[in-house]
């Protein structure tokens, strides 16, 4: 349940506090992962003000945590709060989306392993013309900062991709290109944290559809084309290319959690290839 005073999609302020699922960009930093048995939802209060060309949301929110059986509720001092801007019709079809998340939260640990609370805040800079133009492209930049304890974050990823729809051909064929790195940790005991969090994504098919990485520690290379041999039907071809980008950090899943490390670097950085097929029909 939540209570909307004002149109959150088209009104000029608005407000809505409750439950409710926080989407935002591509949902490659936080959306509400549809893919997933349970949604993620967050309790939260949200404001936008919406006013020509320039958009602002700002939020405090806390996640949902789905249990089976009994009512859920939001996970008690883990907390994100947010500004997420966004500027439309200044480069030519494309949209300016600059952003701020904070998140405070509690149950982690130093790299010496002492019980410590995190303190991580993103800035980031987005910049889009989506698919549907001869050409698309997205820019995405992110910086982390912060402590968890006494060890200092510092982190951070980047996305580039491109695209381009050949006009009046046959099947309406788009190529594109997609690079997307996160950093990741050279020495498990300095006081230093280098593993970019993911924070709340929605990964599903970013990485592979088959969805075993996260965005941690991870540098993923794609390339495919998007054929569309009828109206309501989008035919995908990808190649993935999947290294870690620091061999001494560990491999993340989906989720962000941490499934293996060699903190040598022995097992080198390579994780594999992923080829897909897909096909959509609306």
């Amino acid at each position: 349940a939540f209570l909307e005073l004002g149109n959150m999609n088209s009104g000029h302020f608005s407000i809505r506090a409750g439950r409710q699922e926080l989407n935002f960009g591509e949902q490659r930093i936080l959306g509400s992962a549809n893919w997933l048995n349970t949604p993620r939802t967050f309790d939260a209060v949200r404001a936008a003000v919406n006013y020509g060309k320039l958009r602002v949301d700002a939020f405090s929110a806390s996640v949902v945590n789905p249990v089976d059986g009994t009512f859920d509720h939001h996970k008690a001092g883990e907390d994100l709060h947010g500004l997420y801007g966004t500027i439309s019709k200044v480069l030519t079809g494309a949209t300016i989306e600059p952003y701020f998340l904070w998140q405070l939260g509690g149950g982690f640990k130093t790299e010496e392993v002492s019980p410590a609370r995190r303190d991580n805040k993103t800035v980031a800079l987005r910049i889009n013309r989506k698919a549907g133009n001869a050409l698309d492209y997205t820019a995405h930049f992110l910086r982390q900062y912060g402590h968890i304890g006494s060890d200092t974050i510092s982190a951070y990823a980047i996305n580039l991709n491109a695209g381009y729809t050949i006009p009046n051909a046959p099947l309406k064929p788009r190529l594109f290109v997609d690079y997307a790195y996160a950093s990741g940790d050279k020495n498990a005991r300095d006081g230093r944290s280098n593993t970019f969090d993911q924070i709340y994504p929605s990964n599903h098919g970013l990485y592979g559809i088959v969805d075993l990485f996260g965005w941690r520690n991870l540098r993923d290379t794609k390339a495919g084309v998007e054929l569309r041999p009828a109206k309501r039907l989008q035919l995908t071809g990808v190649t993935h290319s999947l290294y870690l980008a620091n061999a001494h950090d560990g491999l993340y899943n989906g989720a962000g959690n941490l499934v293996v490390r060699k903190a040598d670097g022995s097992a080198g950085t390579h994780l594999g290839q992923e080829v897909e097929g897909t096909g959509m029909y609306a």
